[in-house]
């Protein structure tokens, strides 16, 4: 029984329960070694098919025959134990038991145990708790461990005995079931870190937006938890998630099957919270996991390291996020990754700006992924005009939103379909009568060749030109090339910019097939500029002619216009190897 001075040593009485670490006054014989070290497991209400989750058990068992650790439930509190182990005479498992917390006795009652636990360590590196709860913070439950989510945690050890699964991780919580009104729809997400002593923590988001950090220890074969209670203004709400990593065929670490890994998820009723307030769950949550390989030296980006170089596009999906016939002229539909991990739009809605426009897009669009843990995050500018409302006569300004998306992509087999990233996206309120919306976005398949690489590959590259100057009467210019004098210029794979004698200038027009307008004229440059027209074969894209204009001003009074117009055909144009 328990024993005076080790209920004097640790007790905490709180309305009248009173908690202790238990143990027992008997002496126990030594354990064996298979049975010494640290464990740790979920906690579940048992059910069926499955049970829902109660909470988690850590503790460390020592050759003395004590075990030593705390559950931690859902109502988000610790309750300590030291538990005596006696074992068995083949050393195969030990046992024991403890009351956690316990109702004193009174002159009219007696005493009653409000939470106990039973523990049966096993030596194959796994163990069984049961339990009883009566506490007034929770619904009176039986309590059992989660099958395959209790086991003994290995040490491992750098060169001797490394963690095989070492590295970063990238991974989503999506299709929440059953689904239905109130239930999130977006894709929850979290990026990991798997350390030399085989540690992974954790941080990401839900899909109802609430932000979380955490950490797991493994098994010895890949085995691990993530048990949260991540809503600070309610009691019973959880996020559990138990899998199991394996290799693939290419020696990186997955989640085979999402649909066997346990991921319960809820969130209880709270009037106040703005989104969600009437709770959901329990809901079963799709699992997807996989290693990340991070770009190694400047010769490697994302793209790169995925098979997805410049030249390839893939789809942009949303579900659930906004209207997308409405805000069609500022969504892109296909994007492309860039050499510095940022995202390039290839395809846009309709009445949006033609795509190597990147000046006009950035205005509408911006993206990036983290190349060291796979985290995206996107920012797509929405705007909306308010109708008039009488008496007012005049419309107010036009009202701005940045819609933010988050997420993380996945470095999958090239045979899988799945989505090649996932996340959520965050719509603010339009007025002050609306609610924020919550949706699901993706990076979809297939991978495709980007339509204008592959229609700019004989417009594309480094030419020189002898150049004819038209306009030798005005001063001249500064910077620019003497008549007949032979000039080297390039023009980028993806026809978003053009280097001409020197000078870099975008994309200003895309009027093909018959000619490219790039031109630095803005309110920057209004008194320097330069524009080049090159003019195309409608059949190939060859060029067949271009025209160039440096137009300057010179400051003082009178200011002196400066003029420079070459032009060139195809006689006069060379296409470098």
């Amino acid at each position: 029984m328990i024993t005076l001075r080790h209920c004097l040593a640790a007790v905490s009485l709180v309305s009248g329960l009173l908690i202790t670490p238990a143990s027992y006054s008997a002496t126990a014989p030594a354990l064996p070694v298979a049975l010494v070290g640290s464990y740790q497991g979920l906690i579940q209400v048992p059910g069926v098919p499955e049970g829902t989750p109660f909470g988690r058990i850590e503790f460390i068992t020592t050759s003395a025959g004590k075990a030593t650790g705390k559950l931690v439930l859902i109502d988000k509190k610790p309750y300590p134990f030291v538990i005596t182990l006696t074992a068995n005479d083949g050393g195969t498992e030990a046992i024991g038991t403890a009351i956690l917390v316990k109702k004193l006795a009174t002159k009219t009652t007696p005493q009653e145990d409000l939470l106990t636990l039973n523990l049966t360590v096993k030596s194959d590196g796994t163990f069984d708790s049961t339990g009883n709860s009566t506490l007034p913070t929770l619904p009176s439950a039986t309590f059992e461990e989660v099958p395959g989510a209790a086991f003994k945690t290995p040490v491992f050890v750098p060169v001797k005995a490394p963690c095989p699964w070492l590295g970063a991780y990238t991974a989503a919580f999506s299709d929440a079931e059953p689904a239905g009104a109130g239930v999130p729809t977006a894709s929850g997400y979290m990026t990991g870190a798997v350390s030399t002593a085989g540690l992974m923590t954790v941080a990401g988001k839900l899909a109802d937006g609430t932000a979380f950090t955490g950490s797991m220890k493994p098994s010895a074969d890949g085995r691990h938890f993530l048990f949260l209670t991540p809503y600070t203004t309610t009691i019973g709400g959880y996020f559990v998630s138990s899998f199991q990593l394996t290799q693939r065929s290419d020696n990186k670490w997955h989640v085979a099957d999402g649909t066997a890994a346990y991921t319960k998820w809820k969130k209880v009723p709270y009037s106040k919270d703005k989104l969600f307030p009437a709770g959901f769950g329990p809901v079963d949550v799709f699992l997807t996991m996989a290693q990340w390989t991070a770009p190694v030296g400047i010769s490697q980006n994302v793209g790169t390291v995925m098979g997805i170089d410049r030249t390839k596009i893939f789809g942009f999906g949303l579900e659930n996020v906004i209207n997308t016939t409405t805000y069609a002229a500022r969504l892109p539909l296909k994007l492309g990754l860039n050499a510095n991990n940022t995202f390039r739009v290839a395809e846009g809605g309709v009445g949006s700006p033609l795509i190597p426009l990147t000046a006009e897009w950035a205005k509408r669009f911006t993206g990036k992924v983290d190349p060291k843990t796979g985290l995206i995050t996107l920012s797509l500018f929405i705007e909306d005009v308010l109708p008039i409302i009488p008496p007012a006569t005049i419309a107010k300004p036009a009202v701005k939103r940045t819609v933010a998306f988050s997420g993380v992509m996945f470095q999958l087999l090239p045979s899988d379909p799945s989505p090649i990233a996932s996340g959520l996206a965050i719509v603010p309120p339009l007025t002050t009568a609306d609610t924020t919306v919550i949706g699901n976005f993706g990076f979809t398949g297939p991978v495709l060749v980007d339509p204008i690489y592959a229609t700019a590959a004989n417009t594309a590259g480094n030419y020189t030109v002898r150049v004819n100057m038209l306009e030798p009467a005005t001063p001249t210019t500064t910077g620019s090339p003497a008549d007949e004098q032979v000039v080297p210029f390039t023009i980028a794979s993806d026809l978003s910019s053009m280097k001409f004698f020197g000078r870099t200038i975008p994309l200003s027009g895309d009027s093909r097939p018959v000619s490219l307008a790039f031109s630095d004229v803005s309110n920057k440059t209004a008194f320097n500029n330069l524009t080049v027209t090159v003019f195309l074969n409608t059949s190939t894209g060859a060029i067949t002619g271009m025209n160039a204009n440096y137009y300057q001003v010179q400051i003082s009074i009178p200011p002196v216009i400066k003029i420079r117009t070459f032009d060139a055909d195809s006689s006069r144009i060379t296409k470098l190897p």
